[in-house]
């Protein structure tokens, strides 16, 4: 009796499974592989770029300086033809030169391929504060822009008078309320036509709402306070029109109390 033939079994079949995981390992390899290579060329552009001569700083401008040396600036941003110019800080570089005290903005520029741009914005200085022998000048913020020589002919103003200061330093605003007050007045005064007329010398502050400014064209002082400055401007400049003049006062003019106004 014959056997029946055995068939002959190939390999088994792999299961899918197996495959998909070698297909996944794959795939993982290849992208570590890939994300080496694109590192190691960002690495390459990295050195080249930063030690490319392409890119280093030749040119350093400075705008908006009239009061400030721009290479006093430049000096204070640390900013050199030794960096590059895609890796320094502007932001670090803009946060030095603010500490300037005539500096009120500062803003930095890359402009490529190597050229640093340093754009300031200046305080302008409205008055001079006499504090115990010592001048110094101030901007409409109070902020303390340089000690003057006493000898010195004072910018804008003298502000006398003002109570509590203490000890100040130049960079520091102050925050006095006397102080701000005494900006304020001749800040408003300076907006009316009176202003081109009258030399205004000195405003003595005692309080925010005591301030007497002194004049060298007219023999008695202005008392002002209690509201709007600008307001108390304004009825001033009406009342020089109306009398053609200043009004026959000794002692002062008081422009607190609105509409009425006193005159002694």
């Amino acid at each position: 009796m014959s056997k029946p033939l055995s068939r002959r079994r190939g390999p088994s079949p792999i299961p899918r499974r197996t495959t998909r995981a070698r297909r996944r390992l794959r795939r993982l390899i290849e992208g570590v592989v890939s994300l080496g290579i694109i590192a190691a060329v960002i690495f390459a552009f990295s050195q080249y770029v930063s030690a490319s001569p392409r890119f280093q700083i030749r040119r350093i401008y400075v705008e908006g300086a009239e009061k400030l040396r721009e290479e006093q600036i430049v000096a204070v941003a640390g900013v050199t033809t030794a960096d590059n110019v895609l890796f320094f800080d502007s932001d670090a570089i803009a946060s030095r030169v603010m500490k300037m005290p005539y500096v009120a903005d500062c803003q930095v520029e890359r402009a490529y391929p190597d050229m640093v741009i340093i754009r300031v914005a200046e305080r302008a200085p409205v008055a001079t504060l006499l504090l115990n022998n010592h001048a110094f000048e101030i901007d409409k913020e109070g902020v303390v822009l340089r000690e003057l020589d006493p000898l010195a002919e004072p910018t804008g103003p003298l502000i006398t008078g003002v109570p509590a200061l203490g000890y100040i330093e130049v960079g520091q605003q102050l925050d006095n309320p006397a102080l701000v007050q005494a900006i304020a007045m001749w800040q408003a005064f300076a907006r009316i036509p009176l202003a081109g007329q009258l030399t205004l010398s000195e405003i003595y502050a005692t309080s925010e709402n005591e301030i007497t400014s002194y004049f060298d064209d007219v023999p008695f002082a202005f008392r002002w306070g209690r509201g709007d400055f600008y307001m108390q401007a304004l009825r001033l400049q009406y009342l020089w029109q109306q009398l053609g003049g200043a009004p026959p006062c000794s002692e002062y003019l008081d422009l607190r109390f609105e509409n009425d106004l006193v005159c002694k």
